[in-house]
């Protein structure tokens, strides 16, 4: 049914992240693995639907088995994860009022 294409991990300032996202066929991140703080669990967040807000979590004891629970469960369901959708800017008609006595500051 799916697949998942583990992504390879951003370096930022010279270091690699912490977690490591999977996406689906499309090239939609859906899932998250990372190690705990305590170093002996590791964390799956799992977002079928693309929205990391609705995200069902999991724990693994290392990170390959965190892997292959993933990409079991993906094995037996058709993903189709959606690209979350960017917040809105604001209405220009709403711009933030000024505060009072502000007429004389400079």
């Amino acid at each position: 049914m799916s697949t998942v294409t583990w992504l390879p991990r951003p370096v930022l300032m010279g270091a690699p992240v912490p977690q490591q996202y999977g996406a689906a066929e499309n090239g939609v991140p859906f899932v998250m693995v990372r190690e705990l703080a305590n170093c002996d669990l590791w964390r799956v967040s799992l977002y079928p639907d693309g929205n990391p807000e609705r995200a069902i979590e999991s724990r693994a004891a290392s990170e390959r088995q965190a892997k292959r629970f993933i990409e079991r469960w993906a094995a037996a369901r058709t993903l189709e994860p959606r690209a979350p959708e960017k917040a809105k800017k604001a209405d220009p008609a709403w711009a933030p009022r000024k505060p009072k006595g502000s007429d004389d500051r400079s």
